[in-house]
């Protein structure tokens, strides 16, 4: 699909740049952070492309132990979400919430990465909020529940409970994510619940049966 979308189509319908970032989104989820740096710009014009590019190369950088980059691509990107005019439209307002999304689930990560635990939840709530006010479609236009990222943080963090909470209201709004089924079973054995934990790794299991990838929390 993306491949099929022109520059001079976006000119013409704004809409379109909204699905361009979905190969970039692919590689965020499953954590393919050599792919992402080798990533080319996109052009200047495709805000929310040059935004979410931003955003893998920022979370690569971060992943491989790299945090002065990574602090410069949040910089950037934190610019990108500021630049863009008002809101006049249905699309403009949807891609700067994109933007502002991005940029706080970048800040997120890195003050986790840096063990600030307090300021990466609460970047990750912010993010979260965004996330909900964004219009429904299918497929969403935010394709990575935030929730899976402030889940795991809150368990590393040392609440576990807070992190049940959070991938169980996941879960009510994306039934069987096996994402969110995983952080819930990390949840639940951080708490010692030991027969909630084993229900909610065999609801994982059946669900992730046919997966080729290997968690070890619910967000690489």
């Amino acid at each position: 699909l993306t491949g099929t979308i022109s520059q001079e189509e976006v000119r013409k319908d704004a809409w379109k740049e909204l699905y361009l970032p979905a190969p970039l989104w692919s590689m965020i989820r499953f954590g393919q952070w050599d792919d992402l740096l080798r990533e080319p710009p996109p052009p200047k014009m495709l805000h929310l492309q040059q935004g979410m590019w931003r955003l893998g190369r920022g979370l690569a950088l971060a992943a491989s132990g790299r945090m002065p980059g990574a602090e410069g691509e949040h910089v950037v990107l934190a610019g990108l979400a500021k630049r863009l005019g008002r809101d006049r439209t249905r699309e403009e307002k949807t891609e700067r919430t994109l933007l502002k999304i991005a940029e706080r689930l970048l800040a997120g990560e890195l003050t986790t990465h840096r063990r600030q635990y307090d300021e990466a939840i609460k970047s990750l709530t912010d993010a979260v909020k965004l996330e909900e006010e964004l219009p429904y479609t299918e497929p969403p236009f935010w394709p990575i529940p935030i929730r899976h990222y402030l889940g795991a943080v809150l368990v590393k963090a040392g609440q576990p409970g807070k992190a049940e909470a959070v991938y169980r209201a996941d879960l009510a709004k994306n039934p069987r994510n096996g994402w969110a089924q995983f952080g819930l079973m990390q949840s639940l054995r951080a708490q010692r619940k030991g027969r909630e934990a084993d229900a909610a790794e065999e609801q994982w299991k059946q669900v992730w049966e046919h997966a080729d990838v290997t968690l070890t929390a619910s967000r690489f």
